[in-house]
Order: C-alpha cells, then structure tokens, then sequence
C-alpha cells in the first residue's frame, strides 16, 4: 500500500499525528525522519546545526528521504524544511500520498512556546521566523495531495481524517 507522508511547520503536529497513524496501520513502518536522522548521527537536530551546519542536515535528510521512498507501507513524518530540499515530488507520488498539516503561525507559536528543540527557531523573534518559513515553504506545502486544516482539531481527528482520506483513495487499489 501507498505510503503516508506528513508535511508541515514545526508545531503542526506531524509526529503526534504519526503515531496515531501507527495504531491505525499497525503493518506500516514509522520512519520520523529527524530522529533517524539523530540516530544515525548520534547527535540532537541542534546539535548537527550548531556543529556541521543546516547545508549538512539538508543532505543527510535528502538521502534518508530518497531512501525510504524507494519503499511502501510505511508512515513518513518529514521535518518541516524537508521539501524545500530537493524534494522529488514525481518520486514521492509514485507510492505516497502527501498530506500538509497547515496551521496558522499563531497556534504554531503558542505550540512552541518554551521549545529549545528546534535550531530554526532559536531568535529573538520565534514568531516571525515562524511567519518567514511559512512563506518560504507554503508553495512546496500546497504540492501536498492534501491539505488537512489543524488549527481547530486535535491530533486523533487530524489521524482519522487522513485515515478516511487514505482508504477512499486506496479503495480500487
């Protein structure tokens, strides 16, 4: 079966709603790709900024990415900047459907308030990094199959929307 991708800001709930996910698709492999990431380097995300730099995490993330697209089955939590990476978008269709957790910058922000986790939001101005991202990446975002509004849903209802999504397009599959 076809893979779940999520996509979004940091803050829009993509790991959350992964793991409901995996209860949903039990068969399905997680794959979050920051903490593969962390794994395979052995240090945090602000870490690998801090020491090797963003251009460093960028590769490594565009050839895990590459990698787990080469698969099915499998739930794929991108880190936020992931499409603005070279993302093969004709690839990723081929086996997966993209879903976009869109958020406006004000919940974002109150979701990420206190975070010391996320190396791009490490400012004076959390707030506006988060608005300056936005509309980096809101046209990468838009090329999602899917745009799955979470501002007003919590993350189980955010999970049972994609899965009601999923099975109305995997049905003749």
């Amino acid at each position: 079966m076809k893979n779940i991708i999520l996509t979004g800001l940091p803050g829009s709930g993509k790991t959350s709603v992964a793991v409901c996910l995996k209860n949903i698709f039990p068969d399905f492999t997680l794959a979050e790709v920051d903490i593969l990431i962390v794994e395979r380097e052995n240090l945090s995300v602000n870490k690998i900024f801090e020491i090797k730099g963003e251009k460093y995490f960028r590769t490594i993330e565009k050839h895990l990415i590459d990698k787990l697209l080469e698969r099915e089955n499998q739930i794929i939590s991108l880190g936020g900047g992931s499409l603005e990476n070279n993302f093969n978008f004709d690839k990723a269709k081929k086996n997966s459907l993209i879903f976009y957790l869109k958020a406006d910058v004000n919940i974002l922000f109150e979701r990420l308030k206190g975070s010391n986790d996320r190396p791009l939001l490490k400012c004076d101005n959390p707030k506006e990094k988060l608005s300056e991202l936005l509309n980096k990446r809101e046209e990468n975002y838009k090329k999602s199959d899917f745009i799955i509004d979470v501002n007003n849903i919590d993350v189980e209802k955010t999970a049972k929307k994609i899965e009601e999504i999923y099975k109305n397009e995997n049905r003749d599959n």
